[in-house]
């Protein structure tokens, strides 16, 4: 019997050393060559846009962004370049039109354009991608553009986490402030064209109260009725009201959108019309990011603070413990929007039979989703 197993094992043995002979010599199948090549792709992609961040590469004046806006990697190094850098909130009119001649000058080879370096053109782009709005032209007030929004969510999410566990009266006060804010971002930073004042007053009153009246109601439940279990509903109220009450705010404030569509293009550029179909998909995108910054935002940032805080040694004075936390809360607000806009590509497009049937006949139909 011993002798049968014997031969047993040495037999599955040699087989498995046939089999990975045979592996070694015969050629990848096409399943296989085709996932390598994908990682391969991927890989140098991920590189290739790494390196843009020290070395950019030569400007291309139909290029949006020295990254391949194509990839996560890329859009998400794009905005943290972008909506990261806080000295695009000191960008004036006069600023603006100084790197809107720039590129200018560049395209007619005339003036100081012609011999701009590399790194001055694509900062006079980025000027552009972060100040301006893609359709109207106009300049975004500074604390409205995105690069604003890790300074006055620092405060805003320090408020609605240190109001969570104080009062009624202070959760009140940061939900109204935070939609609020909310609203005039929504409204400089949308797709299409401007709703009439009393559908941007309908968004404001609509979103205060839903996220207003679901951190107050949770907040109440969880204070009176939870007793033990109650810090660990409070600690979820700002998370839902804020994530609410964002979704209620971005729809009301570009319903327009909703009703009467948004312009699309075909691959060349030309005008189409308008669809109903893409500003929803654009605006589901909008509102899925939304919800991933809010979640980034208040939960990440009082782990980090909490983190940070606990590797100081101890004795140190009450100021730098406030500093530390503070930094590191900012921290993680400076990067965690850049890295969610990322997740959905801001000028994107659809197949033509996922839109209305009047497009149908063009193959991909392309939008900008907005912010």
């Amino acid at each position: 019997m011993l002798v049968r197993i014997t031969k047993y094992k040495v037999g599955v043995a040699a087989s498995a050393a046939a089999l990975a002979a045979y592996s070694a010599r015969r050629p990848p199948t096409l399943n296989e060559r085709a996932s390598s090549s994908s990682a391969s792709s991927s890989s140098a992609s991920t590189l290739e846009n790494l390196s843009r961040v020290w070395a950019p590469p030569p400007f291309s004046s139909t290029a949006p962004s020295r990254f391949d806006l194509s990839t996560y990697v890329g859009r998400a190094l794009h905005y943290l370049d972008t909506l990261g850098d806080l000295s695009m909130l000191t960008v004036d009119q006069t600023r603006w039109a100084a790197s809107e001649r720039l590129l200018c000058e560049h395209a007619s080879g005339q003036g100081e354009g012609a011999t701009a370096s590399d790194a001055q053109l694509w900062r006079a782009r980025k000027i552009e991608a972060a100040c301006v709005h893609p359709e109207t032209g106009v300049l975004v007030p500074a604390p409205f553009r995105f690069a604003a929004f890790a300074p006055v969510n620092l405060f805003i999410c320090s408020g609605l986490l240190w109001a969570s566990g104080v009062s009624l009266r202070a959760s009140a006060f940061f939900q109204w402030f935070n939609q609020s804010y909310n609203v005039g971002v929504n409204h400089c930073n949308r797709s299409s064209a401007s709703p009439p004042p009393e559908r941007l007053a309908a968004a404001y009153i609509c979103a205060t109260l839903s996220s207003v009246g679901i951190a107050l109601g949770l907040q109440h439940l969880g204070a009176r009725h939870l007793r033990g279990r109650g810090r660990l509903l409070q600690l979820t109220v700002p998370m839902l009201g804020v994530s609410v009450g964002a979704i209620v705010n971005l729809m009301l404030t570009r319903s327009q959108e909703l009703q009467n569509g948004i312009p699309v293009t075909d691959a060349d550029g030309r005008e189409l019309g308008t669809s109903e179909l893409a500003a929803q998909y654009g605006l589901g995108q909008c509102a899925a990011t939304r919800v991933a910054w809010t979640v980034a935002l208040l939960t990440l940032a009082p782990v980090a603070s909490t983190a940070a805080l606990r590797m100081l040694p101890a004795g140190l004075p009450r100021s730098i413990a406030a500093v530390v936390d503070v930094g590191s809360t900012f921290g993680v607000i400076w990067i965690s929007v850049p890295l969610c806009i990322a997740i959905f590509p801001q000028h994107t497009d659809l197949p033509g039979t996922r839109v209305e049937e009047r497009f149908a006949a063009h193959e991909r139909v392309f939008f900008n989703k907005g912010l």
